[in-house]
């Protein structure tokens, strides 16, 4: 005779609670350590935990559904040899899929996985300039907004802002200047923090900057750098009027220039 209890699934010798907490376990230890906590098996630890996460997810709603704005990234794991490409909603600010591998075959698996509602509704897709994103943005929703996310932007402002130092470097060098040589050389990590993350010596450092180089460079371009970073953490009306200021000042920038010797390829 079989009778269903509150306190136990069906085929599981062990209650609700003793495989609530094997899975939390799984969460922040491995499945070696917890199978010895616990006194079970290694593959009973990992059977009671996916049988845990089936049931969580069959009792939560879809995370692909009414998905808006999504962002697509790729990142690395075991000392950058192996890549995920991993998917995210942007309205909920959480992870809702990821795979191994990079690319737009790999992107399409995320697609793949949606019904046409969960396709309809997404208007904007988010992510770096790599290659692969806008070909399967446009066969899946060719309709969607493709937006260069702000994280890689000022990823790029940073790096051509190093350019611009490394420029102005070596022109001091090849004139003979010392002084400003020995601080665009003092200058070198300190370009690539934010202004809070700074230290006083550094700080000091930028401010001497105001009359070093040509007509100051490299202070004029990490001030657009700055201006550029903190413009995208406004209310989209705010923005729009500032980032039409920050074009101006930046057309006339070396700083731009340096942008797109290097990245202009990712920009249409």
């Amino acid at each position: 005779m079989v009778a269903s209890v509150p306190w136990a699934e069906p085929g599981s010798r062990f209650t609700r609670d003793f495989e609530a907490e094997c899975a939390w376990l799984m969460t922040v230890a491995n499945q070696k350590t917890v199978s010895g906590f616990l006194h079970v098996s290694w593959r009973t630890a990992g059977a009671v935990a996916r049988r845990v996460a089936e049931r969580v997810k069959a009792s939560m709603p879809s995370p692909f559904d009414g998905l808006t704005a999504i962002g697509v990234d790729e990142t690395s794991h075991r000392k950058g040899h192996t890549y995920l490409t991993v998917v995210v909603d942007h309205e909920r600010h959480r992870v809702i899929w990821a795979h191994d591998g990079v690319g737009g075959d790999v992107f399409d698996l995320f697609f793949k996985a949606l019904t046409p509602e969960q396709h309809a509704s997404i208007r904007v897709v988010t992510g770096d300039g790599a290659r692969w994103i806008d070909p399967c943005v446009g066969r899946w929703r060719p309709n969607a907004e493709r937006v260069l996310d702000g994280f890689h932007i000022v990823s790029w402002m940073t790096d051509a802002l190093d350019k611009v130092r490394k420029r102005l470097w070596n022109q001091a060098r090849r004139d003979g200047d010392e002084k400003t040589t020995k601080r665009m050389r003092g200058v070198k990590y300190a370009v690539l923090k934010n202004p809070g993350d700074l230290t006083d010596r550094q700080s000091e450092a930028f401010g001497n900057l105001r009359n070093t180089g040509p007509k100051g460079q490299l202070y004029r371009s990490w001030q657009l750098k700055e201006l550029l970073r903190t413009l995208l953490k406004h209310p989209l009306e705010q923005a729009r009027g500032e980032l039409r200021h920050w074009v101006f000042r930046a057309s006339h920038s070396v700083l731009l220039q340096c942008l797109f010797d290097r990245f202009g390829s990712v920009f249409p």
